[in-house]
């Protein structure tokens, strides 16, 4: 197990550093606590880098990675958890693409921080969308359903705009639907709290909601709260981590933007807000002042931004990426003043001609320099891959860690990916790994 450890910190390490602009160095000091033995990081080492520089990854004792500064807030945050003097979870909203959607990379990232500081829950969960899976959930659902906008990843604005932090929302085609959330097995003991987030946009829209022996049949706006300049309805249910959430459609065409799960004991709550296909432009089509508002409602201490895959194969001149990204920042920061901001650069990714995908490196460095500005640290995800042409590196690893598609990761290989976030990005201690090699 030593030696694995000493394997998987070396990777990493070498990784991290091949590229000493991956991220703004931090002269904060380091965590308290060392990470837990029952951490759960699978043991896959990402492939080493072929130019390997000397290591800037660890302090001068040779025990911590480095932190950015711009996350001093966020680390403060957690620190205080950690010290029993903090109250309230410590939420992250991670936005991006279908890299973000299935919850592989974040999930690796929610779960090393929960080792260190707790985990508070699930965060948000998508309902009602297929395929979808969440690390934290378990999710099942019957009947036809009308998904908004159509596509998700469109650009442009579509009805009122309105689709939530996540922005998706559901309902029934045509006849009633039925939805599910539990938590896995698993799931911390504490009493969990699921928020659920809808609206009724006919007079007759009916919605049914059950948690354990907790039922109530919601017919009209003043049975459910709302936050201010948001028109979507909040319905708060309570119960145990073995309670099944159950959500229909009686009559009408209520909508559903998704499920807020949290326990009652305080801890690490990263929101997966990923979309298929899509682009900043995409969030930037969404109505401004709702989607702002439910950014207040979440209270976040840290938000990820991670595009620029599905930008890399457009013909857009990479400089009108340096507009889009201040905006939503800027959006995002109406919602959450305080927060801390982490901007990722795409992940490598390969042409049909096996070439690295040129436009990579140039919106990384187009993100850098917009991060730079405004106050965000910034982690290009090519370079902890390894650089231009790593794909291909991960690709022949055994098992691979990448897919023959040349765009998207095994859950290993996300995994992976989230385990260098988590050191390099987020200054973590490299986890001992306590799973055999190959486990799921």
């Amino acid at each position: 197990m030593l030696g694995a450890f000493a394997s998987l910190l070396a990777a990493v390490v070498a990784i991290t550093c091949a590229d000493s602009g991956a991220i703004a160095k931090s002269k904060t000091p380091a965590v308290v606590a060392g990470t837990p033995s029952h951490a759960r990081t699978p043991e896959i080492a990402p492939p080493a880098a072929r130019d390997v520089k000397s290591s800037s990854a660890l302090d001068a004792a040779g025990e911590q990675p480095a932190r950015a500064a711009e996350l001093g807030h966020f680390f403060a945050a957690l620190e205080a958890l950690a010290r029993g003097e903090r109250k309230e979870s410590v939420r992250i909203l991670w936005f991006g693409d279908s890299h973000t959607a299935a919850d592989y990379w974040t999930g690796a990232v929610r779960a090393r921080l929960s080792e260190r500081y707790g985990s508070g829950g699930p965060g948000f969960v998508r309902v009602g969308v297929s395929p979808c899976r969440h690390d934290l959930a378990v999710l099942n659902r019957t009947g036809r359903f009308r998904v908004e906008p159509e596509p998700p990843a469109r650009r442009s604005l579509q009805d009122d705009g309105v689709f939530g932090l996540g922005g998706i929302r559901v309902g029934p085609s045509a006849e009633p639907v039925r939805m599910t959330l539990k938590l896995p097995a698993h799931a911390p003991t504490a009493r969990v709290h699921f928020t659920v987030l809808f609206d009724l946009p006919d007079p007759s829209a009916t919605v049914f909601l059950n948690l354990g022996t907790e039922s109530v049949t919601i017919q009209n706006a003043n049975q459910a709260a709302r936050v201010p300049n948001s028109p979507i309805l909040r319905k708060e249910l309570s119960g145990t981590s073995t309670d099944v959430l159950t959500l229909e459609t009686r009559r009408g065409r209520p909508r559903f933007y998704g499920v807020l799960v949290e326990t009652d004991a305080p801890g690490v709550v990263l929101d997966t807000l990923g979309i298929d296909g899509a682009r900043i432009a995409t969030t930037l089509a969404w109505a401004e002042l709702p989607f702002v508002a439910e950014v207040a409602a979440r209270n976040p201490e840290l938000f990820v931004v991670a595009f620029g895959t599905n930008e890399a194969f457009d013909e857009l001149d990479v400089t009108a990426y340096d507009r889009q990204l201040s905006e939503l920042v800027a959006r995002l920061r109406r919602g959450a003043p305080h927060a801390d901001c982490l901007v990722l650069g795409p992940p490598d990714a390969l042409l049909s001609s096996g070439e690295p995908a040129p436009r990579v490196a140039r919106i990384s460095a187009v993100y850098a320099e917009v991060s730079r500005r405004l106050g965000c640290a910034f982690a290009s995800a090519q370079q902890l891959m390894g650089g231009p042409g790593s794909f291909a590196t991960w690709l022949r690893e055994d098992p691979p860690l990448a897919r023959p598609d040349r765009i998207h990761f095994t859950p290993k290989g996300y995994r992976a990916l989230g385990e260098l976030v988590a050191v390099r990005a987020l200054g973590l201690a490299p986890a001992t790994p306590a799973l055999p090699k190959n486990s799921p």
